[in-house]
């Protein structure tokens, strides 16, 4: 009987070990994969990391989702490697946006013919008939794709904000470069960086931000192009905005009532909407594609 229990532990331990080794093949080709230091797999924490973000793919996987998750670029990063999150957001921009949604400032980024106007429902009007995208017309758009009225991407590529909790001026930036185009068809890259090193009147750098602060900058200082100011992943210790001439500004921006889902649509149907959204969720921070619809909804704007 001891014989057998003998041999039936060296099973298990064969098997667990077996099971390991394949794990840390695996993890040795994510990390290939995503140019990531091969060390890492000699490290018991980021395998176990990794073995729960494998795990909650797996399970994702055997059930029936509008969306995809994967082992992307987060799948091994520890909790103080992943953007700070819970400071990416600062005070209510309510003053910031009170001060513009009087005069309904809607055309964000016109470099040529801005118009203000007191009606948003003319407004919308005038814009979807000059965009052709009234009523129930469109049945699915994607500004990120040719499948709008513009028929190119007027969204530019995906960034990574890396370690440095600013994902306030990707969406400011972002949502600047995609109303120039409509306004110009040119396609800039803005600046993130500039906005980190100088946006400092309500907004912290690497330490979060709100873009409805970074809108505030754009208007009275515009934004220079990436390629002049280069996103480093950290804080500058000086504003070099005097260096480079700015690119791009806007009029103004209107901020649109979370609860109305029905004119949220409408505005996005003649151009992007910048939003903020509940990023700390797995679901999330997994995310490779699909319509992202989870069933519990995280509500804290991060």
């Amino acid at each position: 009987m001891m014989e057998w229990l003998l041999i039936l532990s060296l099973l298990l331990v064969t098997f667990a070990r077996s099971r390991q080794v394949a794990l840390r093949d695996e993890y040795l080709k994510y990390l290939e994969k995503h140019e990531k230091p091969l060390g890492r797999a000699d490290d018991a924490v980021r395998l176990e990391t990794f073995k729960k973000a494998k795990d909650f793919v797996v399970q994702h996987a055997a059930g029936s989702h509008s969306y995809h998750v994967g082992l992307n670029l987060m799948a091994d990063m520890l909790p103080h490697e992943l953007p700070r999150t819970e400071t990416a957001t600062v005070q209510s921009a309510s003053s910031a946006t009170h001060r513009h949604s009087s005069e309904y400032v809607l055309k964000t980024g016109q470099l040529k013919r801005t118009r203000k106007v007191t009606n948003v429902e003319r407004y919308l009007s005038w814009q979807e008939k000059s965009l052709s995208v009234g009523g129930e017309q469109v049945a699915s758009l994607n500004w990120g794709s040719e499948n709008n009225p513009y028929n190119v991407s007027i969204v530019g590529a995906i960034g990574n904000q890396g370690v440095c909790g600013a994902c306030w001026s990707f969406v400011a930036a972002a949502a600047t470069e995609a109303l120039v185009y409509m306004s110009s068809g040119i396609h800039l890259r803005l600046s993130e960086q500039e906005l980190i090193d100088c946006d400092r009147s309500f907004n912290r750098g690497c330490e979060g931000g709100n873009p409805v602060y970074a809108f505030d900058y754009i208007i009275k200082w515009g934004l220079t192009n990436q390629g002049s100011y280069p996103y480093r992943e950290k804080e500058h210790s000086q504003c070099r905005r005097s260096q480079y001439v700015s690119k791009a500004a806007i009029r103004g921006y209107l901020r649109l009532p979370s609860d109305n889902q029905a004119l949220i649509k409408r505005f996005l149907r003649i151009g992007p909407v910048a939003t903020g959204i509940c990023g700390t969720d797995p679901s999330f921070l997994y995310y490779t594609g699909g319509l992202f619809n989870p069933q519990d909804c995280c509500l804290t704007q991060n």
